[in-house]
């Protein structure tokens, strides 16, 4: 409840600081209010759309509370829109693409984006889970030609 008072005092004295928005959309998610969270958010990105965060974080709502991979994904390539350096949106698009690829030409631009987030990255760590990332991928795809898959949907070989 402190956090929320402070939150709102903060959002009465700068109305159109995205921060405080995306502040009170990750204390709505802690309180499990999942609407209230993705309005602060979408507001926080309205206020400023070069701040990525607010979108990445929900992309990672909507992913994490209703599984719907489409509009998680449209979330996260949005954040790239809005900051091209954004190593986490990246990340979380790559390894929700990488759960719903069913042929080598969808691994394989997976493979591409994160050789993209790994050419312009700035931080170690952030580059060591692209690149964790990107070698996952490179090994599903790698391992089921070698096993002599053709696709890696379920019913097809």
């Amino acid at each position: 409840p402190e956090a929320t008072t402070l939150a709102e005092k903060a959002r009465e004295s700068r109305p159109s600081l995205s921060e405080v928005f995306q502040v009170k959309g990750e204390l709505a998610l802690a309180q499990q209010d999942m609407a209230g969270a993705l309005q602060h958010l979408e507001k926080a990105h309205q206020l400023d759309k070069s701040n990525p965060m607010a979108l990445v974080i929900k992309g990672l709502t909507i992913w994490q509370q209703t599984f719907d991979h489409e509009k998680a994904v449209a979330e996260f390539e949005k954040a790239i829109e809005a900051d091209e350096l954004c190593a986490l949106a990246y990340t979380r698009l790559a390894e929700i693409k990488l759960q719903f690829i069913t042929t080598f030409d969808e691994a394989n631009s997976v493979v591409e984006l994160l050789n993209t987030a790994i050419g312009i990255c700035r931080e170690k760590d952030e580059l060591t889970e692209l690149c964790m990332i990107r070698g996952i991928a490179k090994g599903q795809t790698e391992a089921a030609q070698a096993i002599g898959l053709t696709s890696f949907h379920p019913q097809q070989g």
